[in-house]
């Protein structure tokens, strides 16, 4: 984004990222359509997505659009270098948070049915022999697969067959790990991205004129022993 495009970004950064009072979601997705998404900078991009999965958390929601927004972050990382030149890498944390959402999404169908159950069949297909095993057939490799993403997955392949296995599958409290582990990645990937453009530049704002203040005052202030 250049010239007004900036300043745009730069204010919907800002209200993405406030957090005393919360800007509702419904008024952040009508500024978004003053600014089309190809303007949006990386980390802006950024920005928006883990608003996404933020309002997720707030409402104790976590559907299996959280594991496509995920992605988006991923691919993000994946380009490389964010907007300041840090290199942005794909931590444990955000892998643990991708493997326990997957691991919700599907899981939770067995609290209805055990045995006969499409939708958990369905959740299987999408998810496990969908999103995961892309992942893993890529010739790059997606920074979201963990040992622990796999470990889930023979298990969920095996439960397909065995009944026992089903069982001891249903009786995991996987929602409250999905929502602890989400909550993990949120205050990490907050605390990476740093504050907002314009507490930035808020801040340097203050220092300077801090800075300047003291100088003010060293400078008036007579030199030792001028009137001895």
């Amino acid at each position: 984004m250049e010239g007004g495009g900036d300043v745009k970004g730069w204010a919907l950064e800002f209200l993405l990222r406030a957090q005393n009072p919360v800007v509702p979601s419904n008024l952040i997705k009508k500024v978004i359509l003053i600014v089309p998404l190809s303007d949006f900078y990386s980390r802006l991009k950024k920005t928006l997505l883990l608003r996404a999965l933020q309002d997720h958390l707030f409402a104790v929601s976590v559907p299996e659009s959280v594991l496509e927004t995920l992605e988006q972050v991923e691919e993000l990382h994946r380009l490389g270098d964010d907007d300041d030149g840090a290199l942005v890498t794909t931590s444990s944390a955000m892998s643990a948070a991708y493997c326990a959402v997957a691991v919700e999404c599907t899981l939770k169908h067995l609290l209805l049915e055990l045995h006969n159950n499409p939708a958990y069949l369905g959740a299987v297909n999408r998810i496990w022999r969908g999103r995961v095993r892309l992942m893993s057939g890529s010739g790059e490799g997606s920074l979201l697969l963990s040992p622990e993403l796999e470990r889930w997955r023979t298990d969920i392949e095996a439960s397909l067959l065995d009944s026992s296995v089903r069982e001891r599958l249903a009786s995991i409290d996987t929602r409250r790990d999905a929502v602890f582990k989400l909550r993990d990645y949120l205050k990490e990937a907050w605390t990476d991205l740093g504050p907002s453009f314009l507490e930035r530049a808020a801040l340097a704002h203050i220092n300077n004129n801090a800075l300047a203040a003291n100088h003010s005052e060293d400078s008036q202030q007579p030199e030792r022993g001028q009137f001895c």
